[in-house]
């Protein structure tokens, strides 16, 4: 798989194996706008050293959130965190964007395999990190 988005152009993140580019559109506050922070990130393939595959589960009274961040490692120092999980993301989505990261030849640090399991497995993301997270 080339290239696949998770998410939309407002808040999402695109890969696209055949250009070698992560693209980040980041849900700006108004303030943040105002500061003339942009919302489209591109950083090429070889300006990145490695990605952290990066978790949380948070419960709450009436809802609970679960998060996938990718923690993008550059070349320079920099580190960008990637939100590549949102409220309305479907399942064929992830799985879809997953399989085109594991393609990308990127240095995927993944401990606890995360992205391999909900490859894997039919349960739901929430239900796995907090398995992960109960070991």
């Amino acid at each position: 798989m080339d290239n696949c988005m998770v998410g939309d152009y407002k808040h999402g993140c695109y890969i696209n194996n055949e250009t070698q580019e992560l693209i980040y559109f980041d849900l700006l506050s108004l303030a943040e706008k105002l500061q003339g922070k942009t919302q489209k990130t591109v950083i090429n393939y070889q300006t990145i050293e490695s990605v952290n595959v990066c978790y949380s589960l948070n419960q709450g009274v009436r809802f609970g959130s679960t998060t996938i961040t990718l923690e993008v490692h550059l070349t320079n120092g920099v580190i960008k965190d990637i939100v590549i999980l949102y409220l309305n993301t479907k399942r064929d989505e992830l799985n879809r964007f997953i399989r085109a990261l594991l393609a990308s030849g990127l240095n995927i640090v993944d401990e606890k395999h995360l992205l391999q399991t909900i490859l894997d497995s039919d349960e739901r993301v929430g239900t796995i990190i907090a398995n992960m997270i109960q070991k």
